[in-house]
């Protein structure tokens, strides 16, 4: 009588499998839509302003991993990540430029024919013809020097020859702070690497994160990093959304969907793209243990389960099918629903706080 309830049972079986995947599929939508507190209230103004203009035109830079470059035919890193889940929220296209230089990107939106630059320090000059967002990350600048010549501090590059990319704020800084160092600007951060390691520079200038990135990548291994750029001006390890200036109403547009992204979307993107690992607690605001979504999931598995006890006994009843509630299919089938409690369970208490910020 057993072997022929086994047919009836792995119906039920594959029944009650169908319904918890239909149940975790409606809770998975429920637990990522997009909580009503991150709707964006636009003026009418900045409504008109971004039905007349659907589509921006953004910089997407060659070689700037791991915020802005492109690889395999695509436009990749946290800062195009990060543009694209802000026009999402507001509903608008990018458009992204990718071939000029830092330095002719920058000649193009004094020509506004750029409408926003990613990842671009606020600096003096800047401002002359850019409107700024607030910070999105932060990205302290360093020192790099061959591992025999190392340099700690801005000081001991007196006298020296230093590279860095040409437009970047290095060359503003220098030249109206530290006059006392030899400039050398070049086309792009991987340039001003290769400069120190074929000695036409004493040290290179750059962004931490995307000093060790190429370092790795491109097998840079004479190369360290040996010290912090410390002028005194904490804005400079800041990197924001630059916009046109003639476009007030974008900057502000803009302002507000930055303001909507959550600390979880965040920290999605910053893990996706970062590797720096950190103490426990340290950072921004980390997701929390969601109880709710922790109810929801076991109330499902419970009313899953209870259905899959309730079609059972109604098969049972109606094929008068007599079981040994100490047979293999039986415990498979209870092991089963136990398991997948568990693994349930454990993958919402997965949603805790996160293990990894900036660099």
């Amino acid at each position: 009588m057993i072997k022929n309830s086994l047919p009836v049972a792995f119906t039920v079986l594959r029944s009650v499998v169908v319904v918890l995947l239909m149940a975790l599929a409606f809770l998975s939508s429920g637990a990522s839509a997009t909580p009503d507190i991150d709707k964006i209230e636009l003026t009418s103004e900045e409504q008109a302003f971004l039905k007349a203009h659907p589509v921006i035109r953004v910089h997407n830079e060659k070689d700037w991993p791991p915020f802005n470059y492109f690889e395999y035919g695509t436009r990749r890193g946290l800062s195009i990540d990060y543009m694209n889940l802000v026009a999402e929220k507001l509903g608008i296209k990018v458009e992204y430029v990718t071939g000029p230089s830092w330095n002719e990107f920058l000649e193009m939106a004094k020509r506004k024919e750029l409408d926003v630059m990613l990842n671009i320090v606020k600096t003096e000059d800047r401002q002359k013809y850019l409107l700024y967002t607030e910070p999105y990350i932060k990205n302290p600048n360093v020192i790099v020097s061959s591992q025999n010549s190392p340099y700690e501090t801005i000081e001991t590059l007196f006298g020296k020859t230093v590279a860095f990319p040409k437009g970047f704020f290095y060359e503003e800084v220098l030249t109206k702070s530290f006059p006392q160092i030899k400039r050398l600007p070049v086309e792009d951060t991987l340039a001003s690497l290769k400069a120190v390691t074929f000695s036409r520079a004493d040290a290179a200038l750059g962004e931490a994160a995307v000093i060790r990135t190429l370092i790795n990548k491109n097998l840079l291994t004479g190369l360290r990093i040996s010290g912090e750029v410390n002028i005194g001006n904490p804005n400079l390890t800041n990197l924001r959304l630059g916009v046109r200036d003639d476009w007030p109403l974008l900057q502000s547009a803009l302002m507000k969907a930055i303001a909507a992204i959550s600390p979880q979307e965040m920290n999605a993107i910053r893990q996706k793209w970062m590797v720096v690992d950190i103490e426990p607690g340290a950072g921004q605001a980390t997701r929390p243990i969601s109880y709710g979504r922790l109810i929801l999931y076991g109330l499902a598995v419970f009313l899953a389960l209870s259905l899959m006890a309730w079609i059972l006994i109604k098969t049972i009843q109606k094929e008068n099918i007599a079981v040994n509630f100490g047979s293999r299919w039986f415990r498979g089938l209870v092991l089963a629903g136990l398991s997948i409690f568990i693994i349930l369970i454990l993958n919402t208490w997965s949603y805790g706080p996160g293990q990894r910020q900036w660099a």
